[in-house]
Formats: structure tokens, C-alpha cells, sequence
């Protein structure tokens, strides 16, 4: 009877630690398949993000060609073609802006303050988003602000000051060669140049990262 007592509370202690060993077995597989989830989210939502913002850059290009041409056109207009303004006037009009093209970066920001950057198994895909937007999007605003700024605070200033822009609207009369608008408009032509460069790099990253993770998501048995 000692015995087969023993027997049985070592079966039943078994019994125990393999439920136990069971219990924390399914626990991990249902931790490990919700972590697979999440990465394959994250994967397609930082994919779409930025693959969206393509459409947005190139014409934001367009818009920073056009008025980096028509800075040139001012700079180089010759006295017969004030007789045909309306392009010059329509070029002049266009110098004071600057880009505020908003990126989308909902996930990774996301990512960043959850910490959940680490369910990303790829280390060197992660690095590569991280790459993206800490380097090339980083840059590219910053030159924003500051191209920002520069309009805001030296060229509307000098249209204000010195343009009465009815009378441009009506009339396209006004100094074209002063020198301080002369230099403005050569800051604003090659700031905007440097932009569409930039703009340009940041298409090419996007093609290169937005199929890698094309191919993370397929790899980790995305549809």
C-alpha cells in the first residue's frame, strides 16, 4: 500500500508539471503567434505609409520646379518681354511659398514610443526604416524649416515693403532688378533646387525600402 501510495502521488506530481509545462507552452505559442501578428501589421502599415506619400512628393516637385524656373525666368527677363507679362507675373506671384508637405509617420512614431519596435524579427530592415526616417525624412524637413522661415521672414517682408501687388496684378509694373530682390530670388531658386534633389533621394529610398518590406511581409507569410 506504501508503495503503490507513492506511485501515485509521484504520478499525480507528474501529472502537475507536465500541465504546468503544457500551460506555459500554450502560453508562449499564443504570445508568439500575437507577436507574429503585430509584425506582420506593422510591416504592412509602415509599407503603406510610406509608399503613400509618393504621390505627394512628386507633385511637390512640380510646385518647387515651377517656382524655381520662375525665379530664373524673373532673373533673366529681358526689357521686350515686360509687353507679355502674364507669365512673368504669374512667376513673380509664385516665389513666396515653401513646401509643407506633411510625411505620414503614424507608425513609426508608434513604434518608437510603445517599444515595440523590437517585434520587428528583421534587425536590418528595422535599421533601414529607422534609417529613412531619422536620416533622409529628418533632413528633408529641416530644409523645409528653414526654407520656411527664409520666405516668411525676408521675402513676403520684401514684397511687402516694396510691391504694391494690385498694381503688379493690373499692370506688372514694378523694379524686377533691385539687387536685395535679386539675391532673395537666387536664394529661393537654389534652395528650392536643393529640395527637389532631396525629394528626388527620398523617391529613390522609398522605392528601395518600400520593396524590401514587400518582401519582409511575404516572407513572414503575408498575403
Amino acid at each position: 500500500m506504501r508503495t503503490r501510495g507513492r506511485k501515485h502521488y509521484f504520478l499525480e506530481l507528474i501529472t502537475i508539471v507536465i500541465g504546468i509545462l503544457m500551460s506555459f507552452f500554450i502560453t508562449e505559442w499564443r504570445e508568439n503567434q500575437k507577436h507574429e501578428k503585430a509584425e506582420l501589421n506593422y510591416i504592412s502599415n509602415l509599407k503603406e505609409e510610406i509608399l503613400s506619400d509618393t504621390t505627394q512628393i512628386h507633385e511637390e516637385i512640380k510646385v518647387l520646379d515651377f517656382i524655381a524656373r520662375g525665379a530664373d525666368s524673373i532673373l533673366n527677363i529681358q526689357s521686350d518681354e515686360r509687353r507679355y507679362p502674364d507669365s512673368i507675373r504669374m512667376y513673380f506671384l509664385s516665389q513666396p511659398q515653401y513646401s509643407t508637405l506633411p510625411l505620414r509617420q503614424t507608425t513609426y512614431r508608434e513604434l518608437q514610443q510603445t517599444g515595440e519596435s523590437k517585434l520587428i524579427s528583421n534587425r536590418e530592415l528595422l535599421r533601414e526604416v529607422i534609417e529613412y526616417y531619422e536620416n533622409t525624412v529628418w533632413q528633408i524637413k529641416e530644409y523645409n524649416d528653414i526654407d520656411k522661415n527664409m520666405v516668411l521672414n525676408e521675402l513676403i517682408p520684401y514684397y511687402s515693403a516694396n510691391f504694391d501687388l494690385k498694381k503688379v496684378v493690373a499692370e506688372f509694373s514694378t523694379d524686377l532688378q533691385a539687387i536685395q530682390f535679386v539675391n532673395l530670388l537666387t536664394y529661393n531658386k537654389n534652395f528650392k533646387k536643393v529640395q527637389i534633389f532631396l525629394y528626388r533621394e527620398q523617391l529613390k529610398k522609398i522605392k528601395e525600402l518600400g520593396q524590401k518590406l514587400q518582401e519582409e511581409y511575404k516572407g513572414l507569410g503575408g498575403e
